[in-house]
This record gives structure tokens, sequence and C-alpha cells, in this order.
């Protein structure tokens, strides 16, 4: 038998800690970013319009902004909790190291995490009533056959300014993760490939959410263009329509003593055959912008769902897993099948786990060395890690992340999500072992009591951890 190999830890704490408060940086510039946005949106509600083409149009426009909105709010969290995860890591290396090297000196107090951002996650509704209609308007529209596009190019021009505003921020936020990559470079611990991991996954999620805000930027932008000019066209029409109809009104009237009823007859005829030609001509202007307009909605604004949602779903996902690390009062409890303990598993599945390729090296050697940093006694203790295809798809099915049964502990995915995942299950397998060697599991059957008792033992170690009582 090989001699475990024993990871090299290099641990620069300061380096380490700064790595953290870069993203809490990107955090606090994100909240900023997306408050300005929101702000502005809401101050231009409606500026599509109400008519069939501007509902189009928002109705479109709104899905993709909601999504964008959406991974916003999202991404600011997720910065803010990586720099707790970092800052923590930090902290539990300096730690390790006083309590390793036996030395005489206080243990530094458990960092302060950040609060959640509270920021508004609805993006404003794009629909509503805009520019009321101009004069001339109610003789021709029921020729016309649509109604007046009342969408407002200006507000539209202003939420084109604030989304690409925003696209600009945001890039500029991605281009600090370079600077945390590179302090965290410094440091040499097994969850370290998995910070620079996701760093990086932060940088690519904030890049492409820049990407689909200057696209929406640009669709207001192309929405207020076509709107402007079939405004104006519009109201040329209307404006021709409006002076010919008084220079008419005026002729008829001189021919009115004379003619007497043939020139109310010839006028009402001839006005009714002006409506008639004005309104084809403001139906071709509404059909052509209508065209127009559908194209946006079909090259520019539709395909931003497919690109936003997946981005926007990793991140919601990873989000609500960083908060179970934070918040360990999250955990579920437990289920015993087969003659099995199993330990429920954090929001990622196994098989999520396994394919990002985001967690610790799922080998022997990780699993004892975390043991020993937990003060888990792994002696006379059979272990292995249950990865293959078919233990995942059973692991799965029951929720779980380890499993015991007698002197037997497996391992699945989820428990090498992160190192609190790992420890915290040995710690808790670990109490299954002794409960089965104390006789208290009997007959199959598990109590709430005995499921207490383990996760009270590794709620108890994680805080001791944290707060360096640990023995490592």
């Amino acid at each position: 038998m090989t001699t475990p190999t024993v990871p090299v830890i290099v641990h620069r704490a300061d380096e380490y800690h700064s790595a953290g408060e870069v993203f809490g940086q990107m955090s606090t510039d994100s909240v900023t970013t997306h408050s300005s946005l929101i702000n502005v949106l809401n101050s231009y509600i409606g500026m599509a319009g109400s008519d069939s083409i501007g509902q189009q149009w928002a109705d479109s426009y709104h899905e993709s902004a909601q999504l964008a909105v959406s991974a916003s709010s999202k991404l600011t969290t997720s910065c803010g909790q990586i720099r707790d995860l970092l800052v923590v890591g930090a902290h539990n290396h300096e730690v390790a190291e006083i309590t390793a090297h036996q030395r005489n000196l206080p243990v530094p107090p458990p960092p302060q995490l950040l609060p959640d951002p509270c920021m508004p996650s609805t993006a404003p509704n794009a629909a509503g009533d805009g520019i009321p209609e101009p004069f001339g308007w109610s003789i021709i529209k029921d020729v016309v056959g649509f109604a007046w596009p009342n969408g407002h190019q200006d507000q539209l021009n202003a939420a084109k300014t604030a989304w690409q505003t925003a696209a600009a921020d945001y890039r500029t936020i991605a281009g600090q993760v370079p600077q945390a990559k590179t302090l965290l470079a410094n440091q040499q611990s097994p969850e370290i490939d998995i910070a620079v991991q996701t760093s990086q996954e932060r940088q690519n999620d904030f890049n492409a959410l820049a990407d689909v805000c200057d696209a929406l930027g640009t669709a207001c932008g192309d929405y207020a263009h076509h709107l402007d000019e079939a405004h104006h066209k519009i109201l040329d029409e209307l404006k021709e329509f409006v002076v010919e109809t008084a220079v008419a009104e005026g002729v008829f009237a001189i021919l009115a003593p004379v003619t007497g009823s043939l020139s109310e007859w010839v006028g009402n005829t001839a006005m009714a055959g002006r409506i008639a030609m004005k309104g084809r001509r403001i139906a071709t202007i509404i059909g052509e912008l209508s065209t127009k307009v559908a194209k946006i909605v079909t090259d520019a604004i539709k395909p931003l769902v497919g690109k936003m949602k997946p981005i926007f779903e990793k991140v919601r996902n990873w989000v609500d897993a960083a908060k179970v690390k934070l918040t360990p009062l999250d955990r579920g409890g437990a289920v015993l099948s087969d003659g099995r303990l199993f330990s429920r598993m954090g929001s990622r599945t196994n098989r999520e786990v396994l394919d990002s390729g985001n967690h610790l090296p799922m080998t022997r050697e990780t699993v004892e060395e975390y043991a020993r940093r937990a003060g888990v006694d792994l002696t006379g203790v059979r272990f292995d890690i249950a990865n293959s295809a078919d233990d995942i798809r059973y692991y799965d099915s029951v929720g779980a992340s380890a499993s015991t049964s007698g002197d037997h502990i497996a391992l699945a995915p989820s428990a090498f999500a992160d190192e609190e995942s790992l420890m915290r299950n040995l710690v808790h397998e670990r109490v299954h072992i002794d409960q089965y060697a104390q006789g208290k599991v009997t007959n199959n059957l598990v109590t709430n009591e005995l499921e207490d008792e383990a996760y009270a033992a590794d709620e108890r170690f994680w805080n001791d951890y944290l707060s360096g009582k640990a023995g490592h």
C-alpha cells in the first residue's frame, strides 16, 4: 500500500483576503449599476406604447429585459458570496497555521460576512400609453385600420443609453476578476482551483450580461429610429390633409350660393376621397413600421432569451448552493434506506457537481487529508467514492451525498462540492458509524434523535472550525 500524499498548503493571508475584497468591490459596483439602470427604466414605463406594434415589441423586450435584470441581481449577490467564501477560507487557513504550529498567538476573530443586497429584480413594463394622438388623427383613424403608434421615441432613446451604460459598467466589473485570480494563484490549497474557476465563470457571466444589455439598448434605439421615421411621415400626411381640407372647404363655401345642394354633395364626396387616400398612405407607413419592428423582435430580441436564460439559471443555482455553505442551518435532514443512513446533499445534484468539474479532487488522498483537518478518525472504517454512473443515479434518486452502513462510508460527488461539504459529511458519517457500533441503529430504523445527534455534531464542528477551535 502506497503512503497517502498529503497536499502541500501555501497560504498568504493578506493576498487571499484581498482576492475576496476584489469581489466585495465588484458586488458594490454591481449594486450601483443595477440600481441606476432600474431607476432609469422606471422613469419610462410605457415607452413602447399601447398599440399592437408597441405591444409586440414590449412583450418580447420584457422577457429578455427581465432575464437580464434577474441575472444582474443574482450576479451581484454571487460576488458578495464569493467575497465571503474567500475571506472565510483565508481565515480558516490562518487559524489552521496558528494551531498547527502551536503558536501562542490569539486566534483572529471570524470575518464579518456581507448581507445579501436587497435590489429590485423586476424589469419595468415597457408597454403602456405613450404620446397622444396628433391633430387630425381622429378624422382618418377609422379608415387607416391601425391605432396611432404611440410609442415614445425620446424615452426609448433614453432607455438605449441606460442599457448601454450598464453594459459598459458590467464589462468594467468583469475586468476586475484577473486581479483576484492573480492573488489566488499565489495560494496553494485544494480549494484554490475551484475558486479560480468560479472567478473566471463570473467574469464570463458579466461579459455575457454586458452583451445582452448592449443588444437591448440597440433594440430600444432601433425601435425609436423606425418609430420616429413613421411619426414624421404620418404627421406630414396629416398636415397636408389638413391644409388641403381647409382650401377645399373654402372653395365649396364660395360655390354654395350658386350650386346649392350640388356643392355640398361634391364637397362631401371629395372629402371622403381625400380621407380614403390619406388613410391608405398612412396605413402603408404603419404597415412598414410593423414589418421593421417585427424584424427587430425576431432577429435582435428573441435570441437574447436563449442566451441569457442558461446564465441566469446557472448563477441562481450557484447562489443557492453558496447560501447553503454560508448558512449551514439551511441544510436538510437524512433518510434511511436499505439499512444505510444517507446524508442529504446540497442544492446541486451529484450529476451537476460531477459534470461541472467544480469540486474537490475525488481521491482517497483528499478524503484522508480533510478527515485529518476535521479530526475524524477513519481507523477501521472502510470508505469509497461512489462516482460511477449507477452510483450517481442511485444517490440522486434518494437525494443523498453520502451513506453509512456498519463500518462503511460511501461518499457521492456532492460530498466533494467544497471543503465544508466534505468535512461536514465526514463528521456526520463518523457519528453514524459510532451509532451502529453502539447498537443504536436497530432493525434498520433510525430515529430523529439519532439524526439530530449527527447534525448537531457536524454543526458544532463547523462552528468550532470557523472560530478556530477545530483540531488540525
